[in-house]
Protein backbone atom coordinates (compact mmCIF):
# COMPACT_ATOMS: atom_id res chain seq x y z
CA UNK A 1 0.00 0.00 0.00
CA UNK A 2 3.01 1.94 1.15
CA UNK A 3 4.57 1.60 -2.23
CA UNK A 4 1.35 2.76 -4.09
CA UNK A 5 0.97 5.69 -2.11
CA UNK A 6 4.81 6.93 -3.23
CA UNK A 7 4.29 5.99 -6.79
CA UNK A 8 0.85 7.96 -6.83
CA UNK A 9 2.63 10.80 -5.36
CA UNK A 10 5.47 10.36 -7.63
CA UNK A 11 3.29 10.84 -10.71
CA UNK A 12 1.20 13.57 -9.15
CA UNK A 13 4.28 16.05 -8.73
CA UNK A 14 6.07 14.56 -12.17
CA UNK A 15 2.95 15.00 -14.08
CA UNK A 16 3.58 13.49 -17.99
CA UNK A 17 7.72 13.82 -17.58
CA UNK A 18 9.95 10.98 -16.26
CA UNK A 19 11.48 10.62 -13.51
CA UNK A 20 14.67 8.64 -13.58
CA UNK A 21 18.42 8.07 -12.71
CA UNK A 22 19.12 6.14 -15.98
CA UNK A 23 17.36 5.59 -19.00
CA UNK A 24 17.37 4.79 -23.33
CA UNK A 25 14.77 7.32 -24.72
CA UNK A 26 13.39 7.24 -28.15
CA UNK A 27 12.16 10.54 -29.25
CA UNK A 28 10.05 10.98 -32.44
CA UNK A 29 10.81 13.85 -35.36
CA UNK A 30 10.79 17.67 -32.54
CA UNK A 31 8.89 15.57 -29.18
CA UNK A 32 10.42 16.81 -26.32
CA UNK A 33 10.77 14.91 -23.02
CA UNK A 34 11.60 16.69 -19.51
CA UNK A 35 13.26 14.15 -16.86
CA UNK A 36 13.44 14.82 -13.36
CA UNK A 37 16.29 13.84 -12.17
CA UNK A 38 16.08 15.08 -8.40
CA UNK A 39 15.36 17.72 -5.98
CA UNK A 40 19.05 18.45 -5.80
CA UNK A 41 21.08 19.54 -8.70
CA UNK A 42 23.29 15.93 -9.75
CA UNK A 43 26.01 15.28 -12.37
CA UNK A 44 24.03 13.76 -15.85
CA UNK A 45 25.02 12.67 -18.63
CA UNK A 46 23.61 12.24 -21.50
CA UNK A 47 24.46 11.08 -24.90
CA UNK A 48 22.83 11.00 -28.74
CA UNK A 49 23.06 7.33 -29.92
CA UNK A 50 25.68 6.83 -32.79
CA UNK A 51 22.81 5.43 -34.67
CA UNK A 52 20.77 8.38 -34.70
CA UNK A 53 19.78 9.71 -37.85
CA UNK A 54 19.55 13.57 -36.72
CA UNK A 55 20.94 16.20 -33.43
CA UNK A 56 19.33 15.97 -30.42
CA UNK A 57 19.00 19.14 -27.86
CA UNK A 58 19.82 18.56 -24.51
CA UNK A 59 18.98 21.49 -21.31
CA UNK A 60 20.24 20.91 -17.96
CA UNK A 61 18.29 22.78 -15.61
CA UNK A 62 17.36 26.05 -16.82
CA UNK A 63 20.57 26.25 -18.92
CA UNK A 64 20.72 26.85 -22.67
CA UNK A 65 20.23 23.44 -24.91
CA UNK A 66 23.60 22.11 -25.83
CA UNK A 67 23.51 20.57 -29.27
CA UNK A 68 24.81 16.94 -29.46
CA UNK A 69 24.93 14.97 -32.96
CA UNK A 70 24.68 11.32 -33.64
CA UNK A 71 27.43 10.02 -30.95
CA UNK A 72 28.00 13.03 -28.78
CA UNK A 73 28.06 13.00 -25.12
CA UNK A 74 27.54 16.27 -22.66
CA UNK A 75 28.19 15.90 -18.86
CA UNK A 76 26.42 18.66 -16.95
CA UNK A 77 25.07 19.32 -13.45
CA UNK A 78 21.09 19.92 -13.01
CA UNK A 79 17.98 18.87 -11.48
CA UNK A 80 16.03 17.95 -14.81
CA UNK A 81 16.90 17.21 -18.23
CA UNK A 82 14.86 17.96 -20.92
CA UNK A 83 15.59 16.65 -24.63
CA UNK A 84 14.10 17.43 -27.78
CA UNK A 85 14.74 16.17 -31.62
CA UNK A 86 15.65 18.54 -33.28
CA UNK A 87 15.68 16.10 -36.85
CA UNK A 88 12.92 14.77 -39.06
CA UNK A 89 14.28 11.08 -37.91
CA UNK A 90 13.59 9.26 -34.89
CA UNK A 91 16.68 9.12 -32.65
CA UNK A 92 17.80 6.76 -29.76
CA UNK A 93 19.30 9.19 -26.59
CA UNK A 94 20.83 7.73 -23.33
CA UNK A 95 21.03 9.37 -19.88
CA UNK A 96 22.68 8.78 -16.64
CA UNK A 97 22.57 10.48 -13.44
CA UNK A 98 25.35 10.27 -10.81
CA UNK A 99 24.56 10.23 -6.94
CA UNK A 100 27.61 11.28 -6.16
CA UNK A 101 30.77 13.03 -8.61
CA UNK A 102 31.90 10.53 -11.17
CA UNK A 103 35.07 11.74 -13.06
CA UNK A 104 33.26 13.44 -16.36
CA UNK A 105 36.05 11.22 -18.82
CA UNK A 106 33.45 7.74 -17.79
Amino acid sequence: MRIALTLAILSALVGADAFAGSGSPTLAAGETLTISTSVVYRDIKVCNDSASQGDLLAAFGSDEPVRLAPGMCQWDRGDRITLRNDSAETIASTYRVSTCSEPRGH
